[in-house]
């Protein structure tokens, strides 16, 4: 019984020797081809991207573009209202450069459209007085009794610098060109949003001022 014992405890430890070894080789990384043969599938190709697959697909797509330069837009630069011809053109001016910028940055701006509308109601309804109506001189008496009144005669309002100040043609032309372009952008602002009853009065409002 004592060699019967002892040969089935040799033998199982024996096994165990063996099983620890098998255990050691199955706990064994895989090598990189053994690696790159599992990851291989039929209809789905390589799970996984060696080095050299990464390099050729940066090369057929090209170099990433560059990101775009946004200029920076200064709303705040059309606030005050003005007083002067001088003040109005430069006010108008200001708000063209930054329509431009608005209009040709609308990738980069988000609300580019609304932002012009805004702006322009706000330049042509609280920064650009409108200019005063004309005023009816005081009539000259006739001369005798009965002569008719002479006919009423109308002139310019002082108190309006539109009236008040002389305007050269340069300024009246650049006033003009101004004044066409900033409508312009209006317009184009203005289709670009959805229309409603209020962004109808405001537009009405803004394009009668």
């Amino acid at each position: 019984h004592t060699r019967a014992l002892g040969s089935p405890l040799a033998v199982g430890g024996g096994g165990a020797a063996a099983s620890a070894e098998e255990g050691e080789e199955d706990a064994r990384l895989p090598s990189a081809a053994e690696s790159s043969a599992v990851v291989l599938h039929g209809l789905f190709s390589r799970l996984r991207r060696s080095p050299e697959d990464q390099e050729r697909v940066r090369r057929f797509a090209g170099e990433p573009p560059e990101p775009p330069f946004l200029r920076p837009v200064q709303l705040s630069g059309v606030a005050e209202p003005v007083a002067s011809v001088h003040g109005a053109a430069l006010a108008m001016r200001r708000a063209l450069t930054q329509c431009a910028l608005l209009a040709n940055q609308t990738g980069g701006v988000h609300h580019s459209a609304s932002l012009r509308v805004a702006l322009l109601q706000h330049l042509f309804i609280g920064v650009l007085p409108l200019p005063l109506p004309l005023r009816e001189q005081p009539r000259a008496a006739g001369v005798g009794m009965l002569d008719p009144p002479a006919p009423p005669r109308w002139g310019f309002d002082r108190r309006c610098f539109w009236h008040a100040a002389p305007v050269a043609f340069e300024e009246q032309a650049e006033l003009l060109r101004l004044l066409g372009q900033l409508i312009r952008h209006y317009a184009a602002a203005v289709l670009c949003l959805t229309p409603t009853r209020e962004m109808d009065a405001a537009r009405i409002v803004t394009s009668s001022c």
